[in-house]
């Protein structure tokens, strides 16, 4: 779906295509000061990547056939191994995350290019599951349930 930008979201789509490079780098250093905090694990448990899949497998799965890309501009969860994103317009986006221990954790948000203030308060993030599930098709063993980690935010 092609959403026409307005000049404002025109200029936040340029300013972010200069910060996200660096955006890597300086939530590191904020979180190594301690200016910043984040170790949890975000909620919506999808699941756990299937025996005998592999996590690079399953990256080349949903880039290739789903239009998922690396999400630099993110937090890294607790044993986060890899975060994905699959922009459904400039908005909001579909973000995936794989961790060390195998478990799938999905949501759809706000985009931080389009919403930052928002995106960071978590303003509009949804579960989504069936559409995940679309996505990840026999890569996973699903979570039964939508329990929320007592670690979660």
């Amino acid at each position: 779906m092609y959403i026409r930008l307005s000049l404002f979201d025109r200029f936040k789509a340029s300013a972010w295509a200069v910060l996200a490079p660096v955006f890597p780098y300086v939530r590191d250093a904020l979180l190594r000061l301690g200016i910043i905090r984040h170790n949890i694990r975000q909620n919506f448990l999808i699941g756990y990547l299937a025996p005998g899949r592999s996590v690079q497998g399953l990256i080349e799965h949903l880039k290739t056939h789903h239009g998922f890309c690396d999400h630099r501009i993110a937090w890294v969860d607790s044993d986060e191994i890899i975060g994905l994103r699959k922009l459904a317009n400039f908005h909001f986006q579909y973000h995936l995350r794989v961790f060390m221990d195998r478990e799938i954790r999905v949501h759809f948000e706000y985009t931080p290019e389009s919403r930052p203030f928002d995106h960071l308060a978590e303003a509009c993030f949804e579960d989504r599951r069936e559409e995940f599930l679309r996505f990840l098709e026999d890569w996973i063993v699903v979570a039964f349930g939508k329990e929320k980690d007592p670690q979660s935010s």
